[in-house]
């Protein structure tokens, strides 16, 4: 009797020690062996790693805002210093300078930000030569007509557009005011895009309305033919976004005439990504296309192995006469990474497990794998010359800075990483790589 008592004794230890560890499981802790879970206060004891410098990196800067960090965004521009941006728990919205850390602005939010935000610059809208051509036609009798002609040029700084619960909130980014806010009787399906005189936000009925900006009513709308999920960009006079259905749209910006439209084969859930002219579109058909934006033609089409799910980025290296385009596959827990040739839509190398582009740097791309480890890839060759653990990070952006907007300080050679204590690093690829 004593032994089938000490028997349910010992059966009811194992029994209640196992349940314990399958709620703490459950719960997120501990973590499976060989994956470290991201832990507030990490980066105090742990960033930046003793080895930083044996892989070619520094620190260039490191910001505390001394509150919980709940996002980061970085912003890429042509002819503009890029734009790194950092969400608190507190609602409030800081933009940097990604050259040295320097808060530029803050602007205080009442809900928190649910959609990337999206950058008007005003670029291309008239040209300099284009604004002295008017200048010259007034007479010299008619100074006050060129005083508020160039008092008028000015006005237009870049805006930056968030979407706040069901908000659409318009900030002046050069300054940092709240330029105007305008609620939206729907719920707001995907980022939202600007044009010269509207914004643009799409609900869950597969429509895209067009706000004008000076008393935000709407003044026209589209009907997509699927859920527009995926968000876009316009470029005078176009409107370019995508659907769940596959179809990547180019609109009149000003009218909403539809221009053209072009098929994949399955839905596309990231924005298409614009350069030179080009869009280059993932689909979980499993391919990227890249697309002319004057008629939607298909200039390639590269088949991955997967679906392609995050949006492709493509950058050029003028001075190794390098153009890729990167591109991430996913099916379940399995990744693979593609570095494809952007003029012949060749592949050039694939990493297995990859799963987001950091940065190009001089020689090498560096990309975040499915263990929290930053790889350091071979630019024309595909081959990993070492990768580290930063698993202990909580935020990573995409820096999709090339070597122009570098010479020109425009971006920099910077690997942005953020964690929820409020800590956030700028880690610089030195010389030596």
């Amino acid at each position: 009797m004593k032994r089938v008592l000490f028997v349910f004794i010992l059966l009811g230890v194992l029994l209640g020690g196992f349940s314990c560890r399958s709620s703490q499981e459950e719960a997120g802790m501990p973590a499976p062996a060989g994956v470290e879970t991201p832990r507030e206060g990490m980066a105090d004891t742990k960033f930046p790693p003793e080895w930083l410098d044996e892989i070619g990196f520094k620190v260039a800067w490191k910001m505390d805002f001394h509150t919980k960090l709940v996002n980061m965004f970085y912003i890429w521009s042509r002819d503009r210093l890029h734009g790194l941006y950092v969400e608190t728990e507190d609602h409030r919205l800081y933009k940097m300078n990604p050259k040295n850390g320097e808060v530029l602005w803050v602007v205080v939010l009442k809900e928190a930000i649910s959609q990337s935000p999206y950058l008007y610059l005003y670029e291309g809208v008239r040209s300099i030569a284009e604004e002295e051509e008017e200048l010259n036609r007034y007479e010299i009798t008619q100074m006050d007509l060129i005083i508020k002609r160039i008092l008028a040029m000015g006005k237009l700084t870049p805006e930056l557009y968030l979407i706040t619960a069901n908000k659409l909130v318009c900030i002046d980014d050069e300054h940092g005011r709240l330029l105007w806010e305008k609620h939206l009787p729907f719920g707001v399906s995907s980022p939202p895009i600007a044009s010269y005189s509207y914004a643009y936000v799409a609900d869950w009925r597969r429509r895209l309305f067009a706000l004008r900006k000076d008393n935000r009513t709407i003044d026209w709308d589209f009907a997509a033919d699927g859920d527009l999920t995926a968000g876009g960009f316009s470029y005078d006079p176009g409107l370019f976004f995508a659907d769940e259905r596959g179809y990547v749209y180019c609109l009149n910006a000003a009218t909403g005439k539809e221009i053209w439209r072009s098929k994949t084969l399955d839905r596309i859930t990231s924005p298409p990504f614009f350069y030179q002219s080009r869009l280059f579109v993932g689909s979980w058909d499993g391919s990227v296309y890249a697309l002319r934006d004057n008629d939607g033609s298909v200039l390639w089409r590269f088949d991955c192995e997967y679906p392609v799910v995050d949006q492709p980025v493509a950058i050029d290296d003028p001075d190794k006469k390098v153009a890729t385009v990167y591109a991430v596959t996913s099916k379940t827990v399995r990744k693979i990474f593609y570095a494809i040739d952007r003029t012949t839509g060749k592949e050039r190398w694939r990493l297995r497990h990859g799963m987001r582009f950091l940065l190009q740097g001089r020689h090498n791309a560096y990309i975040l794998d499915i263990k929290g480890r930053i790889c350091a890839v071979d630019l024309l060759k595909g081959i990993v010359r070492w990768q580290r653990p930063f698993n202990m990070v909580n935020f990573f952006v995409v820096n999709p800075s090339d070597r122009r907007a570098i010479k020109k300080e425009f971006g920099f050679y910077h690997i942005y990483c953020g964690f929820r204590n409020g800590l956030v690093y700028a880690l610089e690829e030195r010389e030596m790589y």
